[in-house]
């Protein structure tokens, strides 16, 4: 193929982009391309460790699907149970949900885009997003925030539809969308307040509030959520409790540290594609007032409201809000992009992708030879299978402990039993009650280093009749030896 007739054909897919109400098939090919690069990258750079604990604790949620968890609403497990139908429980499997949801959460950053820009800047608002750690590294760690990645800039979307239509099916969908949002994680609540601000500082207020549109939004929303809320009645408000716990500010100063270091940190996930943008665009003035300051009152709400609720904001958790940014910053008059300035930035970007790709299998060995306790997964829940089988000749239901070993043991396991990530029956799990513990008896595992639940505590926990087994364990990825460690499991059999 000619130099000629290939730059032809960029130009045309290119092109493709630029229909305001059409131009489908660019995208998906485009997304296409995406999930199957970037599956492929961590599949290869992961093949030495397990899955991340995230991934296996909603694994173990989605066996148990319920209206509320006493970490997250359900959002996440429904996602993975729902994909488990049709998929098989397995790492690459695994992968590429996580990068479908991506794929999905930067669709619908094209739904926003298409909105606001034409011709190539909708394309190079899609590269500007690829050039951050979000949609790749972060995604794949599914969890509430992943989930809240694919829900914000549909619920986006809805909501200016919503706004500007204001009718039946428009109301509706904003409606279920922000609902959904919700029940990705209820941080999502900092994305219902912007659109309430953005209601309040538009011209057009009293149109929109004067209209049924908001109540039918209410009202769907409210039926989204209606199962979880009557859980939240029903069980107490154990998300929130469990918020507080791991993210409770011990001092006013804290938080405000912690906000200085948010308001710092969070713009430093896109500086990859700032820096790229600025090199292409040469943005002015307003435009670079723009890329400094956040004008996304989802992004500037959490900092704002932290001091009077008592929590430390976490830069991380902004990274469903940035897919506002290249939208904002395409979006000014002063901001041209020609064609020669759109094939460098999409050859900037595949030339990062396929350079990240061909260091996957050294990520993969680095991983190996500095293990964490990823690089265990698969041989402890190997151990524990086999050492359950050996005492009792029946499969394990449920394993104790170290909540990241358990749930990484119910994963791995053959046998798939219900972790229940303590020392007894805890709000964790309900699903394991103490008639079961009693009636199908337990594994527990633990390991050294751990603060825990080091070996140590095992040997106190284990009753009359448990067996206890150390051992040390090894991974070995190709032709290398990693590092060991010292587990103990402790067989607890039913009682009869």
């Amino acid at each position: 193929m000619s130099r000629v007739s290939l730059g032809a054909r960029i130009d045309a897919w290119i092109d493709g982009w630029t229909a305001q109400h059409g131009g489908w098939r660019p995208p998906l090919q485009f997304l296409a391309l995406f999930v199957l690069t970037w599956t492929t990258f961590n599949i290869v750079s992961q093949a030495s460790v397990g899955l991340h604990m995230d991934v296996v604790e909603v694994y173990d949620w989605s066996r148990h699907l319920s209206a509320g968890y006493s970490k997250h609403p359900p959002l996440n497990a429904l996602i993975a149970w729902t994909w488990l139908r049709f998929f098989p429980a397995s790492d690459w499997s695994m992968h590429l949900m996580a990068m479908v949801v991506a794929a999905g959460a930067l669709f619908g950053a094209d739904l926003v885009a298409r909105r606001y820009l034409t011709g190539d800047k909708r394309l190079i608002a899609l590269v500007l997003l690829m050039l951050t750690p979000f949609y790749q590294f972060h995604a794949d760690n599914f969890s509430t925030n992943q989930a809240m990645l694919l829900t914000w800039p549909i619920a986006t979307f809805g909501f200016l539809r919503a706004f500007e239509r204001r009718t039946i099916g428009s109301s509706i969908f904003a409606g279920v969308a922000a609902g959904a949002a919700m029940l990705a994680k209820y941080y999502s609540i900092y994305l219902i307040a912007s659109f309430a601000v953005a209601v309040a500082v538009h011209p057009a207020r009293w149109r929109y509030l004067g209209s049924w549109s908001p109540c039918l939004s209410t009202i769907a929303g409210l039926a989204v959520m209606a199962p979880n809320l009557f859980w939240l009645k029903t069980n107490g408000l154990q998300p929130l409790h469990y918020a507080y716990q791991v993210h409770a500010a011990p001092s006013l100063w804290a938080i405000l540290g912690a906000d200085l270091r948010y308001l710092a940190e969070a713009p430093a996930y896109m500086a990859l594609g700032l820096i790229a943008f600025w090199v292409v665009v040469r943005p002015g003035r307003t435009t670079l007032a723009g890329a400094l300051w956040p004008r996304a009152p989802q992004i500037l709400l959490p900092p704002i409201s932290a001091p009077f609720l008592g929590f430390i904001p976490t830069p991380l958790w902004t990274m469903q809000s940035w897919f506002l940014l290249p939208i904002l910053l395409l979006s000014f008059e002063e901001v041209q992009m020609p064609r020669p300035a759109t094939k460098r930035l999409l050859m900037l970007l595949a030339a990062l992708t396929g350079g990240t790709l061909l260091v996957s299998p050294a990520v993969a060995v680095a991983r190996h030879l500095h293990p964490d306790r990823r690089a265990y997964y698969r041989g402890a829940a190997q151990m524990l299978t086999q050492l359950w089988r050996e005492s009792t000749g029946r499969p394990v239901t449920i394993v104790r402990g170290d909540p990241e070993m358990a749930y990484a043991i119910g994963y791995y396991s053959p046998d798939h039993p219900d972790p229940a990530p303590a020392s007894g029956v805890n709000v964790a799990a309900p699903w394991v009650t103490a008639s079961r513990l009693a009636h199908e008896g337990s594994a527990q595992i633990c390991i050294e280093g751990d603060a825990w639940y080091p070996p140590e505590q095992c040997r106190r926990e284990a009753r009359p009749g448990t067996r206890v087994v150390d051992f040390m364990l090894a991974n070995q990825f190709l032709w290398l030896a990693g590092q060991p460690r010292r587990f103990s499991i402790l067989i607890t059999p039913p009682r009869r």
